[in-house]
């Protein structure tokens, strides 16, 4: 009865995410990355992937497949903005449907919406697809149901993990969570499977270290790089503005996270087996501090809560488990009915920031004095709105294309003078990021005016 009940509240919770993927399609695309991987997208006709994320390509595949088909640029940012749900329904349906495990569907359903809110709308960021693959191996490697063979489990195993290891490079963090906590769980440390969690994790962290030395990517790099904070900042590591913006976040965004801790600690204390409590303690506390160390200044909240998700995941695993089986059956379903309706609503409340950025961007990009190929200096804009200029040429051809307009050539830098040189620019679109003349774009998506001036500075 659990089971039924669960499988329909699921195809309700993505039936809802994919309607709201429909009702905030600009909101999402027309938006810093994700405007900027359509962008190639339609220049190029092919994958846009960046920093060796190979594990996203099945998102880009659908609205690739619009553009071969020749779609208007609408429905082609429908189907990437459908495609970010789709992803996860396709990994809700194998774990549920397929392979059969309850516990890790429940915990992937209640991911789905449990620190979701800014990240509904930045929707560029591999981990949260990471997170899915990760509980799509978890899945695998329990193979509760005995649905597959053991040479299948294996192949998948291997499969799976070098997907995790190529679409972000914290997922080692979760992953590790999890093997730990089911290795050390009650039932697992003696069970068949005890021996796959230690032996998996060691395969992925060969694995890791082998893609950090021979494709090491400076993205990847910099942003490592962050820990040099842990000695900036040693020993006061409690008075840091990332710290600030994180107790903030608990009475808004985060207001999920406290009362699904609360549920699980009792659980966790009443069990005679303490490990479980102890790893989940001080595993959610280490991965807090790494991500507030890191980020030590604070961040975009859209971004901070995209790291803050595999927080989330490390009580889910138990919350999901451990505490929602023991509710009443009667209780249950009403409950995570309540418990996704109301991340709903947080997520339909942080859509605010976002809907006012793109009318912003509309009447700014419509002002009269923007005819032309524009060039400004991001201190002149309001930088709450703006968040990130180097997107600037990217949103504004996408809005272009989306209104039916002529590419709109909109260039903003962040130092003045930065890119006085290519003010004589004719017939190419200036990016801080380079230069692209005019006949690398197809015409199904660009269109150029007749007239080609140059670009001009507004101030």
């Amino acid at each position: 009865m659990r089971r039924t009940s669960e499988n329909f509240i699921a195809v309700l919770c993505f039936a809802a995410l994919l309607a709201l993927a429909v009702v905030f399609v600009r909101e999402r695309m027309i938006f810093l990355d994700t405007a900027y991987i359509l962008f190639f997208l339609a220049k190029t006709g092919s994958f846009a992937i960046q920093n060796y994320r190979f594990a996203v390509a099945p998102i880009q595949a659908l609205p690739l497949a619009t553009i071969w088909a020749g779609l208007d640029i609408g429905w082609v940012m429908l189907a990437y903005s459908l495609a970010f749900v789709l992803f996860q329904a396709a990994i809700q349906g194998l774990i549920r449907f397929v392979l059969k495990d309850e516990g890790i569907a429940r915990v992937h359903l209640m991911m789905q919406v449990f620190l979701v809110s800014g990240t509904f709308f930045w929707t560029p960021s591999e981990q949260f697809p990471g997170l899915g693959i990760l509980l799509l191996y978890l899945a695998v490697v329990r193979n509760q149901e005995g649905i597959i063979s053991k040479h299948l489990r294996i192949a998948l195993q291997v499969l799976l993990l070098l997907s995790l290891v190529f679409v972000h490079p914290l997922l080692f963090i979760p992953l590790g969570f999890a093997s730990v906590w089911f290795w050390i769980s009650e039932g697992e440390m003696n069970g068949p499977r005890a021996r796959y969690w230690p032996l998996s994790l060691a395969l992925f962290l060969l694995t890791y270290l082998l893609k950090a030395v021979f494709l090491k990517h400076p993205y990847d790099t910099g942003a490592m790089s962050n820990l040099k904070h842990f000695a900036d900042c040693f020993p006061d590591y409690l008075h840091l503005p990332s710290n600030k913006q994180f107790l903030q976040a608990l009475g808004g965004p985060l207001n999920a996270l406290l009362p699904a801790a609360a549920a699980v600690l009792p659980v966790l204390m009443k069990q005679k087996n303490r490990k479980p409590l102890i790893w989940w303690l001080g595993a959610s506390a280490a991965y807090l501090l790494l991500v507030n160390v890191s980020y030590k200044d604070g961040a975009d909240w859209f971004y901070l809560e995209s790291h803050y998700q595999a927080l989330g995941l490390l009580t889910l695993i138990p919350l999901g488990l451990e505490v929602w089986p023991a509710i009443p059956q009667r209780w249950s379903g009403a409950l995570l009915i309540l418990f996704i309706g109301l991340r709903l609503g947080e997520i339909v409340q942080a859509a605010e920031p976002f809907s006012r950025r793109l009318h912003w961007l509309e009447t700014h990009l419509s002002a009269p004095e923007m005819e032309g190929k524009i060039m400004e200096y991001q201190g002149d804009l309001p930088d709450e709105i703006l968040m990130m200029s180097w997107a600037a040429p990217y949103e504004a051809w996408l809005w272009s294309a989306d209104a039916g307009k002529p590419f709109k050539h909109w260039v903003v830098t962040e130092t003045k003078g930065e890119l006085d040189w290519a003010l004589g620019e004719r017939q190419a679109v200036v990016t801080r990021w380079g230069v692209f003349p005019y006949r690398e774009f197809p015409v199904s998506y660009f269109h150029f005016a007749s007239d080609s001036p140059s670009y001009r500075k507004l101030r």
